[in-house]
């Protein structure tokens, strides 16, 4: 189970590759100031009906060498943060030049799920800080650090199974609840990448290479303590970029070294003591089940029951779960049965039956 914790961070980034070096160096904003980041805002455009009299056209779709559209403007050029008018449908093309799905643009509008603008939605005129601290997701952790120390703010990225820092990022505000983030140390304008943060700070969203990934804060995280308080060494490995224990035993296949190096990190050993962490807000592929053990299986199946306090007849499970940091049994199996149904959220259920249809698979 933790070897998968692993293969889950590796999906998720390999989803993730900034595409440095895909676009052509012509990149360019298109109807702003290449020097600003969003000359829309100053233009003072909060309020307008839609992005429609600013949206560019005239050019050419294309798709990138992961498939993901791009807009060549009339001189041939690739354009980046510009909405483009296509027929009579507006798009966002996002400051790596890729298309924006599921996200606020920078001027604060929502595209839909094909990147469209969903005109449903109000242009958002206000802004929003997401809170200092975790924010994690489906394989990975951003923590925002805003110490505003001469405007500059920052987010470094971790992957979620390890706390191992693989990328910092220097964020600039550009209105609306959007941040433009750009990896520090690198001159590829094609590696930025636009944030939003929700109304309520609990989530951000984050574009890049056309997808964008939803990660949820965590209150008290044990990946991000800015006073170093914590019990416990996680924030220390954390900060040093994980111990040597952890390297070698990840090298030579999970050694003993590795777990001694998890035994004494109680705080990051909770990331651990999940299959699936976010079972209960991202949907499980048919292909995360297959690839499991049938022990894997058996706890990512009820894991997901003894989130909300379930107990199990089986003792083994029992046992299992009563050694995690997590797990509170409030509910006899019998009566779990009976109000299960108002339990479980939809997206548990779905992954709920993903693996019972696995489990049948194997008999």
């Amino acid at each position: 189970m933790r070897h998968y914790g692993k293969i889950i961070a590796s999906f998720f980034m390999t989803g993730m590759v900034l595409i440095s070096g895909i676009l052509p160096t012509s990149a360019h904003t298109g109807k702003q100031d290449a020097a600003t980041v969003m000359e829309i805002n100053s233009r003072g455009e909060n309020g307008t009906d839609s992005p429609r009299r600013y949206a560019m056209s005239g050019g050419t779709w294309e798709k990138n060498s992961d498939g993901v559209w791009m807009y060549r403007d009339s001189t041939n050029q690739i354009v980046r943060n510009c909405w483009v008018l296509d027929q009579d449908m507006l798009f966002f093309v996002g400051y790596d030049g890729c298309i924006v799905k599921n996200n606020y643009s920078s001027d604060g509008f929502y595209c839909g799920e094909n990147g469209a603008w969903d005109s449903t939605r109000t242009q958002r005129t206000w802004d929003v800080d997401p809170y200092e601290g975790a924010y994690e997701g489906n394989g990975n952790i951003w923590i925002f650090k805003l110490n505003n120390t001469g405007g500059t703010q920052k987010v470094q990225i971790a992957y979620m199974q390890t706390g191992e820092v693989y990328m910092t990022c220097t964020l600039t505000p550009v209105g609306h609840g959007c941040y433009m983030a750009w990896p520090e140390n690198s001159g590829d304008v094609t590696t930025q990448m636009l944030i939003a943060v929700s109304d309520d700070k609990n989530t951000v969203r984050i574009s890049s290479g056309g997808q964008t990934h939803v990660c949820t804060y965590t209150p008290n995280s044990y990946y991000y303590d800015p006073n170093n308080t914590q019990n416990g060494p996680a924030n220390n490995q954390y900060n040093n970029n994980y111990n040597n224990g952890y390297s070698d035993g990840y090298n030579d296949g999970y050694n003993s070294g590795y777990y001694n190096s998890i035994q004494q990190n109680q705080g990051y050993n909770a990331a651990y003591e999940f299959v699936f962490p976010y079972s209960s807000t991202n949907l499980i592929s048919e292909f995360d089940a297959q690839i499991l053990s049938d022990y894997e299986l058996r706890i990512a199946l009820n894991e997901i029951y003894a989130r909300h306090g379930r107990r199990f007849k089986d003792k083994e499970l029992q046992n299992y779960f009563n050694s995690t940091s997590w797990y509170v049994g409030m509910y006899e199996p019998a009566e779990f049965d009976k109000i299960q149904d108002g339990l479980l959220n939809d997206i548990e259920k779905k992954n709920i039956n993903i693996l019972v249809k696995e489990r049948n698979r194997r008999k």
